[in-house]
């Protein structure tokens, strides 16, 4: 969180780096909410549990507000190797990747590549525009969010990408009535 930044929890106040620790019964949820980014906060659960992870407005420096909600994938499903494409009819995309342990991490979109390296609990942003691909290799595995942004007809949404070992052969699509366009994105590795 932002520097003094803190969050009140049942009758506590916790800062950064600062360890909360709860009971949930059977049924149970717990929402925590902050306007300071929460990116990088890491969950540990003795039992399996959903976590989701979004904002009620997002506004990406494009004006327009989105509510952007997404579950997240547990750290054992998270990959070392993605594939990025271009949010449909968007300028820019924002792409946010996050390491649980220390990385290195080689990125091509088109003929540029970079190399960083994450520590342990890290995160970055990297920006590409419409019409690029991002590839991501890295040494250990890590998690991608693309937030798209600058569409013209679309507000802002946020997408978690599944890594290249993540892909199955078979999917079914839902889509709820009322959709009148609707598209599908298919990645191939090789």
């Amino acid at each position: 969180m932002k520097a003094n930044a803190s969050i009140p929890l049942l009758g506590g106040t916790y800062r950064d780096q600062d360890a909360f620790t709860t009971m949930l019964y059977k049924y149970e949820t717990l929402q925590i909410m902050h306007t300071s980014d929460l990116t990088g906060t890491f969950i540990l659960s003795s039992e399996p549990i959903a976590v989701f992870s979004g904002n009620r407005c997002q506004q990406l420096n494009i004006g327009a507000c989105s509510h952007m909600v997404s579950q997240l994938p547990p750290i054992n499903e998270f990959d070392n190797k993605y594939i990025v494409p271009p949010f449909y009819d968007n300028s820019r995309t924002l792409i946010q990747v996050i390491s649980e342990s220390q990385t290195s991490i080689k990125i091509s979109i088109g003929a540029r590549v970079s190399n960083w390296h994450m520590n342990e609990k890290d995160y970055k942003n990297i920006e590409v525009r419409g019409n690029e691909t991002m590839v991501l290799d890295s040494d250990n595995a890590v998690l991608i969010t693309g937030f798209a942004m600058e569409s013209k007809k679309n507000d802002p949404y946020m997408s978690v990408m599944p890594g290249i070992h993540q892909y199955i052969d078979y999917y079914m699509i839902v889509i709820p009535e009322g959709y009148t366009t609707n598209y599908i994105c298919v990645l191939i590795p090789q």
